[in-house]
């Protein structure tokens, strides 16, 4: 429900009655550490995760929650040896493993090992057509970051289609619905994508007063991306991009679309707004506090990049 504040504090107020005695003791811990995760707390979000796996390997949460804390401090390294070393215990009767695979995923994608993304698609994150929201969204998500690296995805998107194609306008989570339209925009089919849309305003499903009108413009602003009309695109996201929380979805996913809207801001030709919302990325992933060489790095990087894309957009005019 993108609550992330409640999430800690219905933790919070009973965290004094549990101890390590307390059985299931590793399962409140590891899920008090994703609540934490999301709010920023990622020094005490690791040390719970940590505890939780300690007590019980198999505890694919706590294993999920550490994944985030490292996918958000760029710790790439140490996310790839997190999953892979757990690779034999991830369970493969357990629906949410390909979110852990997606995770993987990310970290190689962050590292340009592309290939072995692909194969972790094919293997594990979404190796057959399925409905299943959770392998929606993991799919769509990852191929759509790999087509803005530049990474032609083949046929994979049809395979997601087939898994969508009869539940369109289904999930009542419509963080989902935005990977629909995703999916339904890649694979072409505009009716479906207008059908969507247009179910977005049933208010039957909806949590919050102003959820329908978010989730309908940031279905609008994908669709206007992958119709190449980039302005329209930034028009309909950027003022969502503080609103995404409302939709559900981790820090982590939620990426997804900033990446929409940097990449519309680029083709627009708009430098400044790249660069702006890339700092903010960087802000947002990066423990400046604790290594502000690493993050000064960045910024030089992306400032560095500024003048790449104003020499680039100059050539093109002349």
């Amino acid at each position: 429900m993108g609550q992330r504040q409640r999430l800690v504090d219905t933790a919070s107020k009973i965290a004094p009655y549990w101890t390590e005695n307390t059985p299931g003791y590793g399962y409140f811990i590891g899920a008090f550490s994703f609540a934490l995760e999301e709010v920023g707390e990622y020094t005490l979000a690791e040390k719970y995760a940590r505890r939780a796996v300690e007590i019980n390997p198999s505890d694919m949460w706590a294993v999920h929650s550490m994944a985030h804390v490292l996918e958000m401090n760029a710790r790439t390294d140490e996310g790839i040896a997190w999953i892979e070393e757990r690779h034999e215990r991830l369970p493969k009767h357990n629906a949410f493993v390909g979110h852990i695979w997606w995770h993987l995923g990310l970290f190689h994608l962050e590292q340009g090992h592309t290939e072995k993304v692909l194969s972790l698609f094919d293997e594990y994150i979404y190796p057959e057509a399925s409905s299943f929201y959770l392998n929606i969204q993991n799919g769509a998500s990852l191929l759509k970051r790999l087509e803005f690296v530049g990474v032609d995805v083949g046929n994979r998107w049809e395979r997601l289609y087939t898994g969508v194609k009869d539940s369109v306008g289904d999930y009542l989570y419509l963080f989902t619905e935005l990977h629909t339209a995703m999916i339904l925009s890649r694979s072409g089919n505009a009716f479906q994508l207008s059908q969507l849309h247009s179910s977005l305003s049933d208010w039957s499903k909806l949590r919050y007063a102003n959820e329908t009108e978010i989730a309908q413009q940031l279905v609008s602003g994908i669709a206007a991306y992958e119709g190449k009309e980039y302005a329209m695109a930034s028009e309909k996201i950027l003022p969502q991009r503080y609103n995404l929380s409302v939709l559900g979805g981790s820090h982590a996913q939620q990426d997804i679309l900033t990446q929409y809207l940097i990449d519309a801001e680029y083709k627009s030709g708009n430098v400044h707004a790249v660069t702006g919302l890339m700092k903010e990325r960087v802000s947002r992933r990066t423990q400046w506090d604790q290594k502000p060489e690493r993050f000064m790095e960045m910024w030089q990087k992306i400032d560095a990049m500024k003048d790449d894309i104003f020499r680039q957009l100059l050539r093109k005019v002349q």
